[in-house]
């Protein structure tokens, strides 16, 4: 007797009872065993609904008789958790687990088996919908309870443990959860209980982690071992045989056979046949479906289809409203638009077929990791004049409380339950405060959720935004090519690149290495360009490289009166600056100074600004609120920390080559409690020992008097400090960062990204030195431009997978900033002193300069300056002069 899903909960209960009870010919625990045997008998079949409405009945009938005062009740609610689950209906499944895990801690205690196996039920729930994080911290706990209940080799320790490694893998710490996993395989085949499928779906979790980690070879035979068990146990229609079979198609795929895994994955979307529409499982398979059929030329035609439905309702997943869509389906889905008009045989070129078909410049517009763009947004509603401005900094603080209460339930839930309903109401009070504000908002400032959305930007849009003298270039990397749109003169161009995706990529690796930045170059290509480098000069530069990114990225584009171009790029060529490009191959040695200074350089040509989404352009355009602060300071100047060493570089040596992903995690920037420096204590020895910057303190000086040095705008030397920065309000047209930028791991104990300060005698929770980047996002910032003069501040390390903007970047926008100027790799003391003031000091005086355009000249001055040549340097080489881009709007003075 399958559930009708839209009957209200408990109304009719006893009505029912009394129904099935005469249909039955017996009393009610005798009606609940019928109903849980017919559901069990469902299971079997596959046919999920018609179980979820069997053990619906099962359990209204022992609530019925019971009354919540005894465990087998909850038998059928911890059932009912399972096969929604399997159903795709996370609302219900997350509803059941949580009932069920709550009233067993209640009755037979948080550590009883029963209680600990809803609470791995309700912890699934979670990592699917998104919050693994919350799970993670309901799991901790919970294994720790387990072992010392139950023992670490009881079945219900390991299976918590799984499900542990699962909130890993969700938060991007694949060799973690890879360790878990292995450790879960080792104890299940130690233990032998003769639970093969438990093994199996262990294997399936390992191999997944392997395949994440490329290591497809070691994760193929768990693969196969995983979906010849599933298959044979459970037939086809199981979720658990889906994940296998998915499992195994990605490995193959990782391996290169496109077409095996085609099979694969088409098999586990029919083992989902009966299961929700929502089972984000199947939009994942659709996705790699998709990307197979991507990979197989004579294919290519088919991928829209799997695709599209990979990337339809990507916001809703199992009735729970998700932030973020999936921008690398819309990266594969623009490369099957491209496919499905080339099989149709169309004439059409890439700009009809975006005219013709909106969502592939939909696609185009969500391809990009909107995080930084929403923290703009949010920065400038926040910083509106009026009412608008006010709604907007109380829906923001609201959203803060909201983060913190789902913490602190999901931590009471770990801990057995005792606060969980208080946190529980406190949470829907929160969302009715929420939805009041938003409907307020929407009265008064009703185009501001729009812009959020990008639910006002059209393929016509940039024609409104872009003055005269400027153009706009959006490039989007995707599996076959990258993609080029780009608008002038009240034109625009779509194409893509006739290189492929990994030689794009390599010239990036190539150029970033031979600037110093961060970069994830390979042993090989490292000793190969340094046998390239001999006997070209003290500090060559690979023209060639830089020649042949300009061809595939500008080759073809009307750049007639056009100064400044505003760029929006993802992927590795988000970490490039484009001014360090060349349109033609000078003569000479490539590392003699005359060579690089006479080279025709595209910084010389044009300015640029770099903008994380076209919504950017859109809304500092059309809604910038830079001119609402009469009152605000004109500068204020943070840095010169005191400290113990000596170099003349912020954060490094001038020319350090690197290789390996430096690219920070992002996942707790916009969540409140970070990842921070409260969990790991920063080694303040090791952050005493950086260098001095005697550069700073002259920098921030003379940048405060181009503004008549008002009084105290300046925190310097033992002024300096995380206590000073967290407790004042940072309003100010400029504020200025000097200091040393760390990535993520320089030091030990920095996590996350952040700006080095003044240390403590004693470092507290308040204060350890160390601004790290959650800190960072949550500070009373309010400003029209922050300047962060330090090292690798912009984007990430060039890696396909890397972030178009840094942690760091993104948390300054989020707590405030409209405009950023920002580094991409470690700035020299001395440049970073004259490049900053110069810049500034065009943009005032009676004739100023844009930004972009007072950047340009400030670089170019640097660059000719030949006081500092030497045998071994130059500040003609763009190591020097070109670590530094505008975010935001370059065109503003």
């Amino acid at each position: 007797m399958p559930l009708n899903i839209n009957q209200p909960d408990g109304t009719n209960a006893p009505l029912i009872y009394a129904a099935f009870s005469a249909k039955c010919s017996d009393d009610g625990q005798a009606a609940s065993d019928r109903a849980a045997a017919d559901a069990r008998d469902a299971v079997e079949k596959g046919d999920w609904l018609e179980a979820y409405g069997s053990y619906h009945w099962a359990q209204r009938f022992r609530h019925y008789v019971y009354q919540g005062t005894h465990p087998d009740e909850f038998d059928m609610e911890h059932a009912l958790g399972e096969t929604a689950i399997q159903s795709g209906f996370f609302v219900y499944a997350k509803r059941h687990y949580e009932s069920a895990f709550q009233n067993r801690t209640k009755l037979i205690g948080p550590s009883h088996p029963d209680t600990l196996v809803s609470l791995t039920g309700y912890a699934g729930v979670l990592i699917e919908i998104g919050l693994p994080d919350h799970a993670l911290s309901i799991l901790a706990p919970a294994v720790g309870r387990a072992k010392d209940a139950l023992g670490p080799d009881h079945p219900v320790t390991i299976d918590l443990l799984q499900q542990y490694g699962r909130a890993l893998m969700q938060l991007n710490r694949v060799y973690e959860a890879e360790q878990t996993f292995a450790l879960v395989l080792a104890e299940r085949e130690r233990l032998d209980t003769g639970n093969e499928i438990a093994r199996a779906i262990s294997a399936a979790d390992l191999a997944n982690a392997l395949a994440v980690r490329n290591r497809y070879n070691a994760a193929k035979p768990y693969a196969e071992r995983a979906v010849k068990t599933l298959a044979e146990k459970y037939g086809v229609r199981r979720t658990d045989v889906a994940r296998s079979q998915a499992s195994l198609g990605t490995v193959l795929l990782g391996l290169g056979e496109a077409e095996s895994a085609e099979v694969h994955f088409r098999s586990a979307i029919a083992a989902l046949d009966g299961t929700g529409a929502d089972l984000p499982l199947r939009k994942r398979i659709n996705q790699r479906l998709g990307l197979a059929l991507l990979r197989q030329p004579a294919k290519r035609d088919l991928a829209l289809g799997p695709l599209q439905a990979a990337a339809t309702d990507q916001s809703q997943i199992g009735g729970f409203k998700r932030e973020n869509g999936n921008h690398a389906v819309h990266r594969l889905l623009i490369d099957a638009y491209y496919a499905k008009a080339d099989e149709a045989g169309s004439s059409m070129d890439a700009l009809e077929l975006a005219d013709h078909s909106p969502g592939v410049f939909r696609s185009m517009l969500q391809s990009f990791d909107n995080s930084a763009d929403r923290a703009i947004v949010s920065a400038i509603g926040r910083s509106a004049s009026g009412a608008s401005g006010e709604l907007v900094r109380t829906r923001e603080r609201m959203l803060i409380e909201r983060e913190e209460l789902q913490a602190e339930h999901a931590a009471a839930q770990g801990d057995g339950g005792a606060e969980s309903e208080k946190f529980r109401i406190a949470l829907i009070h929160n969302g009715d405060a929420i939805r009041r504000n938003e409907d307020r908002i929407r009265k008064i400032f009703p185009e501001y959720f729009d812009f959020l959305g990008s639910k006002t930007i059209d393929i016509d849009t940039p024609y409104e935004l872009l003055r005269p003298g400027e153009a706009l270039l959006m490039v989007v990397p995707t599996e076959i090519s990258t993609q080029i749109l780009y608008y002038a003169n009240g034109h625009h161009v779509w194409k893509r690149t006739s290189a492929t995706p990994e030689e794009i990529n390599s010239a990036v690796r190539r150029l970033l290495w031979d600037v110093g930045a961060p970069n994830n170059a390979s042993p090989a290509e490292i000793v190969s360009w340094m046998d390239e480098m001999a006997n070209k000069g003290a500090y060559p530069y690979s023209f060639a490289q830089a020649k042949f990114l300009y061809d595939q990225l500008f080759s073809g584009l009307n750049r007639d009166d056009v100064d400044h171009v505003f760029v929006v790029a993802d992927g590795p060529l988000a970490s490039l600056p484009l001014g360090l490009l060349v349109d033609e191959i000078p003569q000479g040695r490539t590392g003699d100074p005359k060579t690089l200074r006479s080279a025709s350089w595209l910084s010389n040509q044009l300015s640029f600004s770099v903008l994380p989404s076209l919504q950017t352009l859109f809304f500092l355009r059309k809604h910038r609120a830079g001119d609402n602060h009469a009152t605000r300071n004109k500068f204020i100047g943070i840095g010169d920390p005191i400290l113990d060493g000596d170099a003349n570089t912020r954060g490094g040596s001038a020319h350090r080559r690197r290789s390996g992903n430096h690219a920070p995690s992002l996942r707790n920037v916009f969540r409140t409690g970070g990842i921070g420096t409260d969990e790991t204590k920063i080694a303040l020895d090791e952050l005493r020992s950086l260098a001095r910057l005697p550069g700073t303190a002259e920098e921030l000086t003379n940048l405060s008097q181009i503004f008549g040095s008002p009084d105290n705008s300046l925190y310097l030397s033992d002024r300096a400090t995380e206590t000073n920065v967290k407790s004042r309000r940072l309003d100010a047209d400029v504020l200025a960062f000097a200091t040393h930028g760390l990535l993520a791991g320089e030091i030990n104990g920095a996590i996350e990204p952040g700006l080095v300060l003044t240390p403590p005698a004693a470092a507290t929770s308040n204060d350890d030195g160390y601004l790290a980047m959650s800190e960072i996002a949550f500070l009373d910032l309010d400003a029209e431009w922050v300047i962060l003069s330090a090292c690798n501040t912009a984007a990430g390390d060039g890696s396909s997978g890397a972030a178009g903007l840094s942690g760091l970047a993104r948390a300054f926008f989020f707590a405030g900033a409209e405009n950023l100027l920002v580094s991409h790799w470690p700035v020299r003391d001395a440049v970073a002193a004259r490049m900053t003031v110069r810049t500034v000091e065009l943009t005032t005086g009676k004739s100023p300069l844009t930004r972009a355009s007072a950047l340009q000249q400030a670089m170019k001055e640097i660059r000719d300056d030949p006081s500092r040549d030497s045998a071994a340097d130059s500040w003609a080489h763009p190591n020097a002069w070109a670590p530094f881009s505008l975010v935001g709007d370059g065109s503003a003075k």
